[in-house]
């Protein structure tokens, strides 16, 4: 079977296992979530379905998709999962990369009240990206530039 249809095949049964999950009581979903995956992933390698290693990474997936906290983060990745995994069975690792690239593109186009989605990477301010990752809110004078703030000095 084609690796396209085979990943397709695996990611459709665990997102119905995840949200058969979700809706069970919380006692026992994520467990039935779990086991079911792989009893299915078993009996789809059984059945000459999909391959081992595919159950693996749509494994691997599944469980790095819990490193999310928020459930309704999850949604927009999904739909980007399943359209990064059409484009590349598609047109290969060239579709992938353009995937990523519209990905990125859009991201760095966004803006939420008026200041860029990914700032302060997209546009780059050197300054304020020491900042972005070693910041402390208490000891820094100065506000950061991506802002437009008139006043640059913190309350």
């Amino acid at each position: 079977m084609n690796a396209l249809v085979e990943t397709l095949l695996m990611e459709m049964v665990v997102e119905l296992l995840r949200e058969a999950s979700a809706r069970l009581p919380q006692q026992i979903g994520p467990a039935i979530g779990i086991v079911g995956t792989i009893v299915i992933g078993q009996a789809a390698v059984a059945a000459g379905l999909v391959s081992p290693l595919m159950v693996i990474i749509v494994a691997l997936t599944l469980m790095s998709s819990f490193a999310i906290p928020d459930y309704t983060i999850m949604n927009p990745i999904r739909v980007l999962k399943f359209g990064l995994i059409l484009i590349t069975g598609v047109f290969g690792l060239f579709g992938f990369i353009m995937g990523i690239t519209l990905i990125v593109v859009k991201l760095a186009s966004i803006t939420s009240y008026g200041v860029p989605y990914t700032a302060p990477i997209a546009p780059f301010y050197s300054k304020d990206l020491k900042d972005f990752f070693l910041s402390n809110i208490v000891l820094s004078r100065k506000r950061p530039k991506y802002l437009g703030d008139q006043d640059e000095t913190r309350q």
